[in-house]
């Protein structure tokens, strides 16, 4: 796999209801040379952010105000965006790390955190969705290979069998013109 996917800056959204802690994750994502793409407060508010501004990847508080808290809207960022999350939270419980899990997230961080254990993630993150891009595209060309190649067979089957059906047709004509002339009745 190339780099390629990787040298393009992180454009990230910071889902975070603690305007302190939002200030303070911006500031180190742009520290570290990211990119803020947006903030959101409220997990509505996310899903609006996330068409807008079409991030690459979210950062995700888990206790959100409003009616979706961060496991409902990560949720909602895969599913309709293909937005890879990394929860960022202080809740690591076994109930919430349950809940958290079935979203497939791309990491955990648990709150406090330092800069070097966000850019570590970010990059583990990163490295894995382009790894995942590459191999849907590989397998979105198997199968357009594979159906190409029947289609090809399925038009070298139909000319053999037309070509067939040719011959036979012009066997039969050919019996017609060397039997008897049609209209004339047996005489003997």
């Amino acid at each position: 796999m190339t780099e390629v996917g990787l040298m393009e800056t992180a454009r990230i959204l910071v889902v975070e209801d603690e305007a302190i802690v939002s200030a303070d994750i911006e500031m180190k994502l742009e520290h570290l040379g990211y990119t803020v793409a947006g903030v959101a407060t409220s997990g509505a508010v996310a899903l609006e952010k996330a068409q807008e501004v079409q991030p690459n990847l979210a950062l995700m508080d888990i206790r959100l105000d409003g009616g979706m808290d961060g496991v409902e809207t990560a949720q909602a960022l895969k599913d309709r965006f293909r937005i890879p999350v990394i929860y960022l939270t202080a809740y690591a419980d076994p109930a919430t790390l349950d809940r958290a899990k079935v979203t497939q997230p791309y990491g955990y961080i648990a709150k406090p955190f330092g800069e070097r254990d966000l850019q570590i993630s970010i990059e583990m993150a990163r490295y894995r969705n382009q790894a995942e891009r590459q191999r849907r595209e590989n397998e979105r060309q198997n199968t357009l290979s594979t159906t190409v190649s029947a289609l090809v067979q399925r038009r070298s089957d139909l000319d053999t069998a037309i070509q067939v059906l040719e011959r036979l047709q012009s066997g039969v004509s050919g019996v017609r013109k060397r039997g008897r002339p049609r209209g004339s009745k047996n005489r003997g």
